[in-house]
């Protein structure tokens, strides 16, 4: 009984890590979201804005930075998932999208976003590109 809700927890956790991710990109006006962890390097979440690419303080100002660290491979698995990517393949390159909606200020935008599944040598890596409001 205790490893389900174990899972639950971690399930909803995940849910809102990757939803202050997404959140971050729109705030910093980004339209890119690069999400990259290697067992050398760590964990790199960056966000292409007006051409470049940086982190940003306000995600780690929002969610821990260790935090992150600990659970970005199930943060990646739910990027995967809403892609409708195979999330079990690890060696091949996969495409996919979603929508996401922001509700902001009293009213509702809907995003496309586009995500990309890239394998490295030591990991794996993300890139959502941020297409403009639907609705």
């Amino acid at each position: 009984m205790l490893s389900i809700i174990k899972i639950v927890f971690l399930s909803k956790d995940t849910v809102s890590y990757l939803n202050e991710i997404v959140k971050t990109g729109f705030k910093e006006r980004a339209s890119d979201i690069h999400v990259k962890f290697d067992l050398l390097e760590g964990m790199e979440i960056k966000y292409r804005v007006d051409g470049y690419l940086k982190e940003s303080q306000k995600l780690y100002e929002a969610v821990n930075r260790k935090v992150l660290e600990k659970n970005i491979t199930e943060i990646i698995a739910r990027m995967k998932i809403l892609a409708g990517m195979n999330v079990a393949e690890k060696r091949k390159p996969q495409d996919g999208s979603f929508s996401f909606l922001l509700n902001a200020k009293n009213t509702n935008k809907r995003y496309d976003i586009r995500a990309a599944y890239m394998p490295t040598a030591g990991g794996e890596t993300m890139v959502l590109r941020i297409f403009g409001k639907i609705i």
